[in-house]
Parts: structure tokens; sequence; C-alpha cells
């Protein structure tokens, strides 16, 4: 191209030109924030899986260590099984809820039914608090004759 061209051509070979360099660094930059973004995900979703794991350690039943049952008694309210009893905080943090599980279980041990009850209550480490949970029990000629109460879930501020 000649220094004597017209100043249309310039304009158009300018503008060509740099739409030829603008799209590359369009692309590269979209490219560059949806793989910060994939990985940002990553990294949040594993954070929060292992705090997860560690705030609530679980046994082999799927108790949680940090909520400790330390008594309950079971009585019978028409169709309710009730269970009235005291958790205790055991762990060094501050837990926002916690979630209750009682599982049922026939003279075989064979596993009938379960209810749960999430309670949102501040626990602070070593704090006891009260609870009560009631489960329909929906066929009553088939009593049920032992249950596990555990604490299955916490949450933490």
């Amino acid at each position: 191209m000649s220094l004597t061209a017209s100043p249309v051509r310039l304009l158009k070979t300018g503008f060509w030109l740099g739409l030829g360099l603008c799209v590359p660094l369009i692309a590269a930059q979209i490219a560059a924030n949806s793989l910060e973004h994939a990985i940002f995900h990553v990294t949040l979703k594993e954070k929060m899986q292992t705090a997860i794991r560690e705030a609530a350690t679980a046994t082999g039943s799927g108790q949680v260590d940090n909520v400790r049952v330390i008594s309950y008694q079971e009585s019978r309210d028409e169709d309710d099984a009730v269970f009235r009893g005291v958790v205790e905080n055991v762990s060094e943090d501050t837990l926002s809820s916690f979630t209750l599980e009682v599982e049922f279980f026939d003279a075989q041990k064979q596993f009938m039914t379960e209810c749960q009850k999430y309670m949102s209550v501040r626990l602070k480490p070593q704090q006891r608090e009260n609870f009560e949970l009631r489960c329909g029990i929906k066929s009553p000629d088939t009593p049920h004759v032992s249950t596990q109460l555990k604490v299955v879930s916490i949450s933490m501020f």
C-alpha cells in the first residue's frame, strides 16, 4: 500500500486491521474469564466440602461428633412418639443449627421408618439445649421395639 492511497481505502484497511487484532484479544479475554470462573468454582466447592467434613466428622453410624445427645425419654401422645431430651455442643465452635433424627426398628431389628427435626439455635461450646421431637406413627398395630436418636447434621456461623 502506498502513501498516496485514498483516505477511504486507508480507513477500510485500518478498520480490518483493528478488527483483526481486537477479535483475538476479546476471545482471549473471554476464555481467560471463563477459565478463572471455572477454577474458582471448583476450588470453592472443594473448600466447602472440606469445611463441612471437618465441621461435622461423622462416625460410621452417621452421627455427628460435634453435638452429643446427653439424654432423652420417649413417650406416646395419641398418634405421635414424642422424644424429649438434652443435647450438648462438645466442639470448640459455636453452632447455628443442627438436625436430629430418630430411627424406628421392629422386634427383628429391621428398620421401619425415621423422622427428623431441624433446630435453628445458637449453641456455644459446652452449652446444652433441650429439645422435643414429635414423630407421627402411621401404624399403631405394628409398634416399634427400639429407636436410635442421633444428630445427623450441623451448621456453624
